[in-house]
């Protein structure tokens, strides 16, 4: 096949057998990119959820679902991984790092070893290296539009190949989780909380790509999917497809295809913005895509269920503008162990929201600070209105949040201080 050297290439393969297909997917990139695995290899997998919740009786497998092997998970599957490692020591490389930032200051050491990942990276001949015991750097973001500078590890700026290996879900804040958005494990805890809300998240990822573009390699784990009420208690769709290429832009569009979304539709905007920040390539017919065709591996993933409207009939929701931050929260405000049976609730967000005048309910939850600034709180008390207020710039509820999904919460002393992160000490 005679390449297009204008094209950026994208590998796309489809094999049950994980190893395999990780092997292939590099060899496509490595004979149409190049592959420089010399030196130090930084391999970051996504670690956000460490559980589906399962064995702590949070819900129950989906029907006729079997992974004897337990390999469906809501990180990167482990086998992709150890594959990622002996593909690239076999290749020249001196080191293969493995290593994230899960969320909610979880912390690595402790997710590597709940979930045996520090078992399979040691096994594979990697080494491990935990984001939050590393030293930051502070690094200036040329034309940085949300960030102007960001600290970073040590070890992913001095590498000589960074691994961005997300798993495919799906997301109620960005519809997909891919390679931009699995950027978010590199951010030191304490800043992330003024980026998690869109647009500013998109831009901060672009901002923090703009400084790996050079030497990152984008490998989307496909292999066993997540659709519906994604990041963490979604259902598993077995795939055993492997996504890789050098241009993040084009391997994001790419991926996204496979699970069934337009690479510019509304939970992938990110792609736009990273196209005019010159990180790649969107247009589909201006990727070279190899191996498998996107149509011949495709399956749409089922979506998460809540734009923007709370799924208890209990609770109704007045909704302004400006409070993308807010959805992932919709959800859980009220909690559904906060619902009374025949009391009725309204849910205010965003900013300058239309409340009625003559609103008629139990109790109103205001969620986020633009809603605080935006609606009378007085006025609503004055009428025997109960108004429960939820602060934050994103809104969040994280210590009911944990308990509700049964979290495990392994840290002693938080040492974040924002809003969200002190509520964990009480």
């Amino acid at each position: 096949m005679v390449r297009d050297p204008s094209k950026p290439c994208v590998a796309v393969v489809k094999d049950e057998d994980v190893a395999l297909g990780v092997r292939r997917a590099l060899e496509w990139v490595e004979e149409t990119e190049g592959l420089n695995a010399r030196g130090t290899v930084m391999v970051k997998p996504l670690w956000d959820y460490y559980s589906l919740g399962w064995e702590a009786g949070l819900r129950e497998p989906p029907p006729g679902w079997s992974d004897p092997e337990g390999n469906f998970q809501p990180y990167t599957d482990a086998r992709v991984v150890r594959a990622l490692v002996r593909c690239f020591l076999e290749r020249g490389a001196e080191r293969v790092l493995v290593g994230d930032g899960p969320l909610h200051e979880t912390p690595a050491r402790w997710f590597a070893e709940r979930t045996g990942m520090d078992k399979v990276v040691r096994g594979a001949g990697g080494e491990l290296v935990h984001f939050d015991e590393e030293p930051l750097v502070e690094v200036h973001v040329p034309d940085g539009s949300v960030l102007p500078k960001v600290r970073l590890s040590k070890v992913v700026l001095e590498c000589d190949l960074f691994v961005n290996v997300p798993k495919l879900k799906t997301h109620p804040m960005h519809g997909l989780t891919l390679g931009f958005s699995n950027l978010y494990g590199l951010v030191a805890h304490e800043e992330r909380h003024p980026i998690l809300k869109q647009p500013q998240f998109s831009y901060a990822m672009i901002d923090v790509m703009k400084l790996l573009r050079e030497k990152t390699l984008t490998v989307v784990d496909a292999t066993i999917a997540m659709e519906g009420e994604g990041p963490r208690l979604g259902d598993p769709v077995r795939m055993n497809v492997v996504i890789a290429g050098r241009d993040p832009v084009a391997t994001d569009t790419i991926a996204a295809m496979v699970a069934g979304f337009e690479p510019i539709e509304g939970p992938l905007e990110v792609v736009s913005p990273a196209v005019h920040a010159g990180l790649g390539v969107a247009d589909p017919s201006r990727i070279e895509v190899r191996g498998s065709g996107v149509d011949e591996v495709a399956r749409p993933l089922k979506r998460t269920s809540y734009p923007w409207i709370h799924p208890s009939s209990n609770v109704r929701t007045y909704a302004g503008g400006d409070s993308c931050g807010a959805r992932p929260w919709i959800q859980y405000t009220p909690m559904p162990e906060e619902i009374e049976e025949g009391k009725r609730y309204a849910l205010i967000l965003g900013r300058t929201p239309h409340v009625p005048k003559d609103l008629d309910v139990d109790e109103v939850w205001i969620l986020g600070d633009l809603s605080l600034k935006s609606v009378n709180v007085k006025r609503l008390e004055r009428k025997g209105v109960r108004v429960r207020l939820v602060p934050g710039c994103p809104p969040v509820r994280l210590k009911e949040y944990l308990r509700l999904h049964k979290w495990e919460y392994p840290v002693e002393k938080v040492r974040c201080r924002h809003t969200c992160c002190a509520s964990l000490r009480g």
